[in-house]
């Protein structure tokens, strides 16, 4: 049997090793091969994969607060994890299958993409179990850092297996697939969650509760001017950083003119500076104070996106590419290393769960206008890409400004 202190670090091991297959799965999954498909292989276009993603993103926008109030109620996150992560996978490694209708492997990715993000709330709300206040930015940090091997193992299948090999996509996903459950694992057995809520409650009592909650937690939300003008922050910055991150592939191969195997470098390049940096920004967040840290990685975007709309339109060389590569690597796992910490301190004793529930929302909303409104330029004007960066550019600008105005970092103790 395990000591305290063994079984401690093995939940944080496996907490940590999570979050390899979450990135694999965004990175691989979202960001480069899912739409490649699309476009490549089933001669879609931005629109079927932007829309795809807003109708998933509505259902999520749906749900999250829920699974966030039902994740403060039952305590059982490893559970949560495990079931919204194994339902994701099945859908993944069923699409990669020799697919002959768009829709369907539409539907299939939106299914795996909607339990992916409700695995996530569980998934977020481990952190104030396996931390302190003066180690959460680095766990945090070790976390995002260690992560990126998943997006590591996505770019080396891209370039190895589809460019080299000549494997096609379907056969990444179930690749890709195979490998998320392999990670899950550990944290679906050794994950030491909270106590139980007691087996004596039945469903509709705990589904009484967790209403109840949840108007609560809506009620808080509205009442705390920081969580407030935090959740707006994360409206705006998550829009920009989250369709940044989805539609980079397409915007590199349709507007700059990059091939697939440029493109994957490039990522691979990005993925080499994340994953030391990533821990840095931990270190940070510790010692600056996750605000801070949150303001110094929005800056950094609103320079990615400036830069993004220059190149085309000036007409650099797509060599300064390499350059956009190594600043979003520098940047990326900043932004969750920061802004999870702050949460975290602002969010009251019992609503934890529920915090990350609406974090997770504001997300999920910002994404589904984004990827409608990306959608709608880049198919109704000739430079409807550019066009869409700019107001990536602009919403991160507005939730730079937001987080400005959060007057209180707060003062929960984690874990004291």
């Amino acid at each position: 049997m395990l000591s305290s202190k063994s079984s401690n670090r093995v939940s944080l091991f496996s907490w940590v090793l999570y979050d390899v297959g979450n990135t694999i799965f965004f990175t691989g999954i979202v960001g480069l091969f899912f739409p490649l498909w699309v476009v490549t292989e089933m001669e879609g276009t931005d629109s079927d994969y932007g829309f795809t993603l807003s109708a998933s993103m509505f259902v999520v926008l749906l749900i999250a607060p829920f699974v966030g109030a039902v994740c403060d109620r039952v305590r059982n996150l490893k559970y949560g994890v495990s079931a919204c992560t194994l339902i994701a996978v099945v859908a993944i490694f069923l699409a990669g299958f020799n697919i002959e209708i768009l829709l369907v492997g539409l539907v299939l990715f939106g299914v795996s993409f909607i339990f992916m993000n409700m695995a996530e709330i569980f998934y977020n709300s481990g952190l104030s179990l396996i931390s302190t206040n003066q180690n959460i930015g680095r766990i945090g940090g070790i976390a995002i850092g260690i992560g990126y091997i998943g997006a590591l193992v996505a770019v080396l299948i891209g370039v190895v297996g589809v460019e080299h090999y000549g494997y096609d996509y379907g056969l990444s996903f179930q690749i890709i697939a195979g490998f998320i459950l392999l990670v899950s694992i550990p944290m679906s057995i050794f994950f030491k969650d909270q106590q139980k809520l007691s087996s004596k409650h039945s469903f509709p009592a705990i589904g009484l509760a967790t209403l109840r909650q949840f108007f609560a937690g809506v009620r808080y939300i509205f009442r705390s001017p920081s969580i407030r003008i935090f959740m707006v922050a994360r409206f705006w910055y998550m829009w920009a950083i989250g369709v940044g991150s989805s539609f980079v592939a397409l915007y590199g191969l349709d507007t700059l003119g990059l091939t697939s195997f440029q493109i994957e470098m490039i990522l691979l390049v990005g993925v080499i500076f994340a994953m030391p940096f990533g821990m840095l920004w931990g270190v940070l967040v510790d010692r600056l104070g996750s605000k801070l840290c949150l303001q110094l990685v929005l800056t950094g975007w609103a320079i990615v996106f400036l830069l993004a709309i220059m190149v085309p339109l000036f007409n650099w060389s797509t060599e300064i590419w390499w350059l956009f590569g190594i600043l979003v690597g520098c940047l990326y796992g900043g932004l969750w290393t920061a802004d999870r910490p702050l949460l975290i301190s602002l969010s009251p004793e019992g609503f934890l769960g529920e915090s990350f529930g609406f974090y997770s929302l504001m997300a999920r909303f910002a994404y589904l206008v984004g990827t409608f409104v990306w959608a709608i330029l880049s198919d109704t004007f000739a430079q409807g890409q550019i066009m869409a960066v700019g107001t990536l550019f602009l919403s991160t600008l507005i939730g730079l400004a937001c987080v400005c105005m959060i007057s209180n970092t707060g003062t929960r103790v984690i874990n004291k």
